[in-house]
């Protein structure tokens, strides 16, 4: 997440709301890739978003991988999708 996850930035980039949702999902999903949030912490933007996948990666196991990827593909403009 970013520097401060609780409290909104008005210097970053905001995500689609179905993105987000995910990516709360995954983090709700995976606790233990997420072990230095604060419980009360919310993915907000593109930054949060982009943490996700980071820590997925790093932390999870090929499942969380697997989800990080999917989440990813999401954040790439439509003609780079591969599906």
């Amino acid at each position: 997440m970013s520097a401060t996850p609780h409290s909104p930035s008005e210097t970053t980039e905001s995500a689609p709301p179905e993105i987000l949702a995910r990516a709360t999902e995954l983090v709700k999903l995976y606790p233990e890739c997420f072990w230095f949030w604060e419980p009360a912490a919310e993915v907000r933007q593109m930054e949060d978003i982009r943490l996700v996948i980071e820590n997925l990666r790093k932390y999870g196991d090929r499942r969380a991988w697997q989800d990080a990827q999917e989440l990813y593909r999401c954040l790439l403009p439509p003609s780079k999708r591969k599906f």
